[in-house]
């Protein structure tokens, strides 16, 4: 998180304020290395859905997660791999930023389940 704040900084140092295509792009960034750490192998997102397919499953984080977001997350038991989280979007949301809170969220209660 503090990398992508850093290299915001520099930009806007260098070239001025962010156009949003360029913010966009570093929350995606973002995003992408904090699914790596938690293992999501994939993210999808189509009508009003974001999709999460993770390696492993963790169903007892999820549903923890679920309560921290109001019970919009649900887990999607399939096959072998096809297994994976389901969050429902409200109209006008923003997907990155929803996305962002719950993975920073997910690493939280992680790290301090570790500790």
């Amino acid at each position: 998180r503090y990398d992508m704040d850093d290299i915001a900084d520099e930009l806007m140092d260098r070239f001025g304020e962010m156009p949003a295509s360029v913010d966009n792009l570093l929350r995606i960034a973002l995003i992408r290395a904090m699914a790596i750490e938690l293992g999501i192998k994939q993210i999808t997102e189509t009508g009003g859905e974001v999709r999460f397919y993770q390696q492993t499953l963790d169903v007892e984080m999820w549903q923890e997660m679920a309560f921290e977001i109001g019970g919009r997350l649900r887990v999607i038991m399939g096959s072998v791999g096809d297994s994976y989280v389901s969050l429902r979007l409200k109209p006008q949301e923003n997907s990155l930023d929803i996305i962002n809170r719950l993975f920073e969220k997910y690493l939280e209660t992680v790290q301090s389940d570790v500790l």
